[in-house]
């Protein structure tokens, strides 16, 4: 059986505004595609337009949301039907459908309208889409196209071209996405306000359609390239390109339930960032610019945030798709030239949501790695200016720039002021790393001292990271279980262990030698209580940390990825070692309800992927991997250069709770790492799970500043 068969694209997809189960589409597209496609089962609910459990359908919707909270943008519904009397809101053409019986794949859909008795599938290559509609009845395929700020442009007896401007937000008030349509008969057009009523004359309808973002003519050279004769070839080539890199990770397992879920998440690792850019008839790769509202050469990419992605996708990247990591850079570099900041949330064009620049991370993990040196000079020039200017707008670049670099942390009349100082921090560490790579030793130098202010927000007394004020107080009335103010998405138990790169320095900010140790067991062992504090309300982080009693720890979200792993710079690696496995085994799981949280964009999907191997990048920059447990009997990993890693795993019981110990090419290694070098030429790694936990407290911790 072919791995595309068995992934469920709505896996992850039963959600509301109040509780994530990963706040996942069902996508189905290409990897990397400039357009996807979900089926619409309810417009009233907003971003929340798909559920599942659902059984109505009121269209194809072609969509590019990367997250119900940014919104969608350049988005529309085709609807078939056969006759209907009103077509002005969805309630009144919709069809009832039978989602069980439906077929959700990433590289195909397949669904039958009851209403209209209409068999029905699509596909969707790169920049355009298949769609295949036959009635049973014999009656003749018509379409309800739907969408807001919809233009109709003009027709032919069987093509149509319109475009829509619609969008949660854009620096370009005018951003518009330009569509063809060429249907296998006569078709007569109707519109009326946002709806386009589409008749046809055949109960065995095809239509093929494109977009662009430059031109029509820009969209009918995109059809042109990605045309096929008949559905099967169409959907053929998509499948392949799918194929290609789900065969990156072999995964084996005497439980294949737990195979399904790894390629779940693999699906998921190569949805974000889309393509942004598009190749004109001199085979150019061109991009539409948002801030000079015109075309320019080069790459571009978007709806990604490095808050979430930064410490997952990209390490990902960087062992099984180095290529499309190195044009990914590029377009983010094309980014920074459009805007004059590194991008932080792209969707379509700068957002400014989240903490930090985390991108700095991305091109860090880069730099290290050798991946695209042709572009760090320049990266690294745009890394010092974001870093050190303030901007106009909040959107762009750090918040507060000058004065973290006067006061050493961003004051508390920002708010996540202690996210926003840990995230820069951590960036200057980032931005040193980029500079050694350049043989820059006094601007590494430089750095790697700015990458020590963390220091400056542990309050001792309680032994915390707390916030301060421009005359370095304390945020008054500090409680660990307080939400919001200084801290993002989460209190400080969540929040407050953002030390990737000096973890040592860290420890020694506690009074005593096993202090981190016993404020990660403190975390665990606290009950998931909270205090709403400045959001005013449960927002559903808050839900999602309280619902599945694992403590503080809020694996839910991307600030608490790590925490298991941080037990590896302790005596007691034992400890991370089986809340990792408690953790994917509890709370990851096939189904609607797939994710304990968000799944943004590839990032709790790539930290499955990494942490079911046994190892995770826990520090980019670093070129290191920090070590874990592995959950598979055996995974093959088919790198970017020629190499393969092959992961084996003894004793792979549900009840083996600890890894005994690891060798790498048949030597047993007393480190709690995996270098990045020594998998990139090919390695054999065993894990040994035990019962019981084995004395590791000898074992030489990970990379930090301080030694």
């Amino acid at each position: 059986m072919n791995i595309l068969d068995f992934i469920d694209t709505r896996h992850g997809s039963d959600n509301r505004f109040l509780y994530s189960n990963g706040n996942t589409l069902p996508f189905t597209g290409s990897p990397f595609g400039m357009n996807y496609f979900v089926v619409q089962t309810d417009v009233s609910q907003g971003s929340f337009f798909f559920n599942p459990n659902h059984k109505s359908f009121s269209g194809y919707r072609l969509t590019h949301q990367p997250s119900p909270w940014m919104g969608d943008f350049s988005h529309f519904a085709l609807m078939p039907v056969t006759n209907v009397d009103r077509y002005d809101e969805e309630v009144f053409f919709q069809s009832s459908y039978r989602p069980e019986d439906s077929t959700f794949n990433p590289h195909v859909m397949k669904h039958y309208l009851q209403r209209y008795q209409i068999d029905s599938t699509l596909s969707a290559k790169t920049y355009s889409a298949m769609s295949e509609n036959i009635t049973r009845n014999g009656e003749s395929v018509n379409y309800v196209l739907k969408a807001d700020k919809l233009a109709f442009h003009n027709t032919t007896d069987n093509t149509l071209n319109f475009s829509v401007a619609n969008f949660s937000d854009s620096h370009d008030k005018d951003f518009t996405m330009y569509v063809t349509m060429t249907f296998n008969h006569k078709i007569e057009i109707t519109q009326k306000d946002n709806t386009i009523f589409i008749k046809g004359n055949s109960s065995h309808s095809i239509l093929i359609l494109a977009t662009s973002f430059i031109s029509y003519e820009q969209a009918e050279l995109n059809l042109k390239r990605e045309h096929e004769d008949d559905m099967e070839d169409y959907t053929h080539s998509i499948k392949k390109a799918w194929s290609s890199y789900m065969n990156r990770i072999e995964v084996k397992d005497k439980d294949f339930d737990k195979v399904k879920l790894f390629y779940q998440n693999m699906y998921r690792a190569f949805l974000f960032p889309m393509k942004f850019y598009e190749v004109n008839e001199d085979l150019e790769k061109i991009h539409y610019d948002t801030y000079s509202k015109s075309v320019k050469h080069g790459v571009m990419y978007t709806n990604n945030g490095f808050w979430d992605t930064s410490k997952t996708v990209y390490p990902l990247y960087s062992l099984i798709a180095k290529e499309e990591y190195a044009e990914i850079l590029e377009g983010f570099l094309n980014s920074y030239h459009n805007s004059g900041y590194l991008p932080k949330w792209l969707s379509p064009d700068e957002r400014g949501l989240m903490p930090g620049t985390l991108i700095d991370a991305v091109i860090a993990d880069a730099a290290t790695k050798n991946i695209a040196p042709h572009l760090m000079e320049s990266y690294f020039d745009a890394m010092l200016d974001t870093a050190n200017k303030d901007a106009e707008d909040p959107k762009f670049g750090r918040r507060a720039a000058s004065l973290y670099r006067e006061l050493g942390y961003v004051p508390n009349d920002f708010s996540e002021n202690v996210n926003q100082s840990l995230d820069n921090t951590y960036s200057d560490f980032c931005i040193a790393k980029v500079a050694k790579s350049l043989g820059k030793d006094k601007d590494y130098n430089t750095f790697m001292d700015y990458a020590k202010n963390y220091k400056n927000l542990f309050n001792k007394d309680v032994e915390f990271m707390v916030g301060k004020d421009r005359d370095g107080n304390w945020s008054k009335d500090f409680s660990p279980l307080k939400w919001g103010g200084d801290y993002t998405e989460g209190s400080v138990w969540q929040n407050g262990f953002a030390i990737f790169h000096d973890v040592e320095g860290f420890k020694k900010l506690f009074k005593d030698k096993n202090g981190l140790h016993d404020k990660l067991v403190e975390s665990a062992n606290t009950l998931p209580n909270f205090d709403v504090n400045t959001y005013g309300f449960e927002i559903h982080e808050m839900s999602e940390v309280a619902s599945i009693d694992f403590g503080q720890i809020g694996i839910s979200n991307q600030p608490s990825f790590h925490i298991p792993y941080m037990f590896n710079f302790t005596n007691n690696p034992e400890n991370g070692e089986l809340l990792l496995k408690n953790i994917m085994s509890e709370l990851f799981t096939l189904g609607y309800e797939g994710y304990p949280g968000d799944e943004d964009n590839g990032s709790m999907a790539s930290w499955y992927i990494f942490s079911s191997m046994g190892f995770y990048p826990f520090c980019s920059g670093t070129k290191q991997y920090t070590l874990g447990i592995s959950m598979y009997d055996s995974i093959k990993i088919n790198t970017s250069y020629d190499a393969v890693i092959s992961i084996n795993t003894k004793n792979n019981h549900k009840h083996f709770n600890f890894v005994k110990g690891v060798s790498v090419n048949d030597q047993v290694i007393k480190r709690n790492y995996l270098n990045h070098d020594e998998l990139i030429k090919g390695a054999n790694i065993t894990f040994e799970l035990s019962l019981l936990p084995e004395d590791k407290s000898g074992h030489e911790k990970p990379y930090s500043i301080t030694k």
